[in-house]
């Protein structure tokens, strides 16, 4: 070789995985300043991406509005909503209807007496992504002016013709083309309280009620996130991938000391409480009630507006906006962020914490510091700050380095090394020492005790790590990859059983299809008996600089044949090295596949460490054989994950058969739609060179 949420809730060795994989909550973007009173924002993001937020920057007035085009990077100026100018103002919610209209909802204050003062419920409709808004509408106010009608949460689109309005004093339906009220279902009033439908189709109220049959009967959820005491102030929302999330605040006093998440993800059966996720920790009381409000910006990313109004901290008091990766909602993910110095108090704080030991267990896994890890490796990459910090966005963990202050610089950033060095001078950051690469190439005879020689000499040079070899699947490059030319077992099983770490590079395109990734790893595994790590490295190069690169389809595909066979973590080859093109990097020449490795390493941060405690579910199984399609289902406990690939150039049918049938959707992990299981099976699409990823 040249040089080279839905998950489900784990079991702790594979809560502990998440711990070690570098998540972190990106630096605030400062909406406006000096802001006080009842600011209260609120948030939604158009089916066109465009996020709209308004809030108050003063009690009552001005109520203003804020655009963002760029996933909430920069806004617009924000400027008074123009139905708002001259009215007393008690901030409300945002929604995004079906028909990709928005929907604002205010609350309007008004005199009943004198010194007294009522509120009700005005609304307005945008058709271009919250750029120029309809003339308003009045919701009727309480029978009784004393009582405040009042809304804070977005509505919930029962149907194009019935809204459901969760007010304060009421919930009721409301009917967009005849303006009439009526009370929701069984007409009780569950208070100002989020409402929000699972993609199972279930009904959650933030009352602590969960309803399967459109909100006609309601079981109480408990234990449950204590979103109904404070209403106004909390959220729920239901995530894309079948999991819910909850607001919490912890501590005493007006705002309390930390806000975190609370997921469910089980269709809001059980709320996992005991596991908060760190949101917002300033390090001392918060200033004001925070109000938080999210939304998701894509399958990765979620979106926050919210307050601090304490005037100490840099640039005084505010409203803020920061994303945060969806994996963080993942079992265990916030326990890396668990201290005063994490990353969550601090988002340019993403170390991650010295090595003390390494190695692999008897179940083929990577060990750190006495905890599963599933590697997803950058070869040949620099290690400058940017470099770093893109790898790590990009949802990398680990780095390949020739030297020391390289490794440890990436373990600041994030990203655990792998050693090419018989130098290093601390092994703090690094993992893996590297041994020599293609030894069936550059190995003399004898094979196996060269081999054994080159892996004792690199343990010298790198003690107490696991050792891997980059070692080839094809006799010869590329002479051998374009003639097809395979290894015997001499040279690729007996290589797998003689060393720590194998990592079969793995470079089909374009002259072998892809299912030789398959056919490479299920060779390596079986000889491996599931007892050695195997790391594929996957291609990111061209042979010549004729040669085509992988698409982003084929290398996903590659991915995933390499989990379905017994990958125990991931590598790229190479992010510097483009054939003919001195000094240009695989981001630069292939921007398009470069992009699309983020999404693919989100979906291995949640599959990744799953597998590294699941074991084959025997209870699904593929009913069509010979369609080419390589499939695998994995269980922990009670949960479930089906893996398929379909290296082909063929859209392929499948239909997935359960012993027991599930009794809910078969959620996606990443992006996709949900299938719902009848009698028994499952029949599923995936594309030419597709994947697919499912749990329940």
């Amino acid at each position: 070789m040249n040089t080279i949420a839905l998950l489900p809730r784990l079991i702790l060795a594979v809560l502990a995985a998440f711990l070690l994989t570098p998540l972190a909550l990106a630096e605030d973007a400062r909406l406006e300043t000096t802001v006080s009173g009842h600011i209260h924002p609120a948030l939604c993001i158009s089916k066109k991406g465009t996020l709209v937020a308004v809030f108050c920057k003063k009690e009552y007035k001005p109520y203003l509005i804020t655009r963002s085009t760029d996933a909430g990077k920069t806004w617009s100026t924000p400027t008074p909503f123009p139905h708002t100018v001259s009215t007393d103002v008690y901030p409300g919610s945002l929604t995004t209807l079906s028909d990709g209209r928005l929907l604002h909802a205010w609350n309007v204050w008004f005199a009943v007496a004198e010194g007294v003062k009522s509120r009700f419920v005005a609304f307005s409709l945008s058709n271009d992504d919250g750029l120029t808004w309809s003339e308003p509408k009045a919701l009727a106010k309480n029978t009784d002016p004393k009582v405040h009608s009042v809304i804070r949460h977005p509505i919930l689109e029962l149907s194009p013709k019935a809204w459901l309005f969760p007010l304060a004093d009421r919930t009721i339906v409301y009917n967009p083309d005849t303006g009439e009220e009526t009370p929701f279902e069984d007409g009780s009033n569950h208070g100002l309280v989020p409402f929000v439908r699972t993609t199972a189709g279930t009904l959650v109220s933030g009352k602590g009620k969960r309803s399967t049959d459109g909100g006609k009967t309601w079981q109480d959820i408990k234990p449950f996130p204590d979103v109904f005491t404070q209403g106004w102030r909390h959220q729920m929302i239901a995530l894309k991938n079948g999991w819910l999330m909850a607001s919490q605040v912890v501590g005493p006093g007006v705002g309390g000391d930390v806000f975190n998440y609370i997921v469910s993800r089980d269709d809001g059966q059980t709320w996992d409480l005991e596991h908060p996720v760190e949101f917002y920790n300033p390090g001392r009381p918060i200033g004001g009630r925070a109000c938080p409000r999210s939304v998701e910006i894509d399958a990765q990313t979620l979106g926050t507006i919210f307050y601090d109004i304490e005037e100490k901290q840099p640039g005084g008091s505010g409203v803020f906006f920061r994303t945060m990766p969806l994996a963080m909602l993942a079992p265990g993910a916030s326990a890396a962020a668990a201290n005063p110095q994490s990353a969550i108090r601090n988002p340019q704080s993403v170390a991650l914490p010295p090595i003390q030991s390494a190695a692999s267990d008897e179940r083929g896994r990577i060990v750190v510091n006495g905890k599963p890890f599933f590697p997803i490796l950058i070869y040949d990459a620099p290690a400058d700050p940017d470099s770093l910090k893109k790898f790590r966005d990009h949802g990398f963990n680990m780095i390949t380095v020739t030297k020391t202050e390289d490794a440890d610089a990436a373990r600041q950033a994030g990203l655990y090394a792998a050693s090419h060095s018989k130098k290093m001078t601390s092994l703090d950051s690094v993992l893996l020492g590297i041994g020599m690469d293609s030894p069936v190439i550059n190995l003399k005879p004898p094979l196996l005790e060269n081999l054994k020689a080159d892996l004792e000499k690199t343990r010298v040079a790198t003690p107490n790590r696991p050792i891997m070899h980059a070692i080839g699947y094809w006799l010869d490059e590329p002479k051998g990859v374009i003639a097809n030319t395979l290894p015997p077992p001499e040279k690729y099983e007996s290589v797998v059983q003689a060393i720590d770490v194998s990592a079969p590079y793995l470079y089909p395109v374009p002259y072998q299809p892809i299912r030789t990734v398959g056919e490479a790893m299920a060779r390596a595994s079986a000889a491996s008996g599931g007892k050695k790590p195997l790391l594929p490295v996957l291609q990111i190069f061209a042979w010549t600089a004729t040669d085509r690169y992988p698409t982003a389809a084929e290398l996903k595909c590659m991915v995933y044949l390499s989990l379905i066979h017994g990958a125990r973590g991931i590598g790229y080859y190479s992010y510097n090295h483009v054939t003919g093109k001195k000094g240009v990097t695989f981001a630069q020449e292939q921007p398009e596949v470069w992009n699309s490795l983020k999404s693919v390493n989100a979906e291995l941060q949640q599959i990744g460490p799953f597998l590294l405690d699941a074991t084959p579910d025997q209870s699904v199984t593929l009913k069509e054989q010979g369609t080419g399609v390589e499939f695998r289902a994995f269980s922990s406990g009670n949960n479930h994950v089906i893996l398929a690939a379909n290296p082909s150039e063929t859209p392929r049918e499948i239909t997935l058969a359960f012993t027991s049938a599930p009794d809910k959707a078969l959620q996606p992990i990443g992006s996709g739609a949900g299938v719902a299981p009848q009698n028994g099976t499952a029949r599923v699409k995936i594309e030419a060179n597709g994947t697919l990823a499912l749990q329940y």
